[in-house]
């Protein structure tokens, strides 16, 4: 979760659509007793997402390209499509 003023307008809106789709809250206690938790990729360049980092180094990534960028070139389509 990354915090600014745009995820604060629509995080709850967010949250009440996750709990619609019968999502339901644990505690962070809990969710990091995950197995998933424990893995330390061993990836160069490292600093990305957990998730991220498994799936390069699993090779789940085709490219550079398939990368969760959240930049301009990334996210401006998508945005413009929204009209925002």
């Amino acid at each position: 979760m990354h915090f600014n003023p745009l995820n604060a307008l629509v995080l709850p809106e967010v949250l009440s659509a996750l709990e619609n789709a019968g999502w339901q809250w644990i505690d962070a206690s809990l969710a990091f007793e995950d197995p998933v938790f424990r893995s330390q990729p061993q990836i160069v360049p490292a600093g990305e997402s957990l998730v991220w980092a498994l799936a390069k180094e699993t090779g789940r990534l085709m490219t550079v390209s398939d990368t969760p960028n959240e930049d301009g070139d990334y996210e401006k389509p998508k945005m413009d499509a929204l009209g925002l």
